[in-house]
């Protein structure tokens, strides 16, 4: 700690040097600077193990349409090469509504323990306590296969859940998707200034399938963090931080479609991408050095950005999770 608060030293540099994570480092700093009558302890958090659904019978192999990959940023920097990094830890999830079926969300494959899971939101999770069935699909792969056995939720305001993988289908299926194991994940969201922060996403207007013939088209953003909405009781910056997400200032990399609404964008992993800090640390970058900072939840009304929940309360959802599921 006190080497890293010389003048001029490189938080980033030090933290490397003694073989420490960076956004560690950042946050001791910036606990060290949090009086400690307004510091609040991470302390696990309960979860919720649900049922499954009421029995499904496999989802059928469909055949799948060019997915193609839409990257729209607002700044400049390696976009392909992220866009292509993130491509194997994303899905789509989609609701099947018997003879078709439409965008219900994003998640990403993520390691827990000796299992895989999806994760993503609680609201999304939820809808299958109403029995309705979800589906996701492996990147490279034709088919939907659904979600079977006891999913594990967190509701606002983390707004956070795992969903079971296949273990077998996983391991013997041939599929380009890996999972997101737990040291990719950041300690805290505790971003560089002005750091860039990237997330692919499946808009709900792009994604369904209908006559054995699947949709489903990814969307990669990536931009800044902004000021949380003020007035909006669901937000607060304990647990949330804001990602610019304002269609009005974006530039098409790839295609001409623009920013997609909101809605199917709930459960992407919002990953800091660490380039202007490997930059300003005269670090080459590379798309590994990315970490997970938060998941996407929510959208406030008619105001230009996307609400994501905070790394260190994924990791406590985690870590709570683990402890379930063991």
């Amino acid at each position: 700690m006190g080497e890293s608060c010389e003048p001029g030293a490189s938080v980033s540099l030090v933290a490397r040097r003694h073989d420490i994570n960076a956004n560690l480092l950042f946050t001791w700093r910036r606990q060290m600077r949090t009086p400690a009558s307004v510091a609040s302890p991470l302390e696990l958090i309960p979860v919720e193990v649900i049922s499954s659904a009421p029995a499904a019978s496999p989802a059928a192999a469909v055949g799948a349409e060019q997915r193609g990959m839409i990257e729209i940023v607002l700044v400049g920097g390696a976009r392909v090469r992220v866009t292509e990094y993130l491509k194997q830890y994303r899905t789509p999830i989609f609701r099947d509504c018997g003879d078709h079926g439409v965008g219900h969300g994003s998640g990403s494959y993520l390691s827990v323990g000796d299992r895989i899971f999806v994760l993503t939101n609680a609201h999304v999770a939820v809808a299958r306590e109403s029995g309705e069935r979800l589906l996701y699909q492996f990147a490279d792969s034709n088919d939907l296969r659904a979600i079977a056995g006891n999913h594990v939720k967190f509701g606002e305001p983390l707004d956070v859940a795992l969903l079971p993988v296949d273990a077998a289908a996983w391991k013997s299926a041939p599929h380009g998707s890996r999972a997101i194991e737990f040291d990719q994940i950041a300690w805290a969201h505790s971003p560089y200034p002005t750091e860039l922060m990237t997330f692919v996403g499946f808009p709900g207007d792009d994604v369904g399938f209908f006559f054995e013939t699947v949709r489903a088209k990814a969307q990669c953003l990536t931009g800044r963090e902004v000021e949380l909405p003020p007035g909006d009781d669901r937000f607060s910056s304990r647990f949330h931080f804001g990602l610019d997400y304002n269609p009005n200032l974006s530039s098409d990399v790839i295609g001409n479609k623009g920013l997609s609404r909101p809605p199917g964008l709930s459960g992407s992993a919002v990953w800091n991408t660490c380039f202007v800090e490997a930059k300003a640390c005269g670090i080459a970058w590379t798309p590994e050095l990315a970490k997970v900072t938060g998941v996407i939840w929510g959208w406030p009304s008619n105001v230009g950005c996307l609400v994501a929940t905070r790394a260190e309360y994924l990791r406590s959802f985690l870590l709570s999770a683990l402890a379930e599921i063991s």
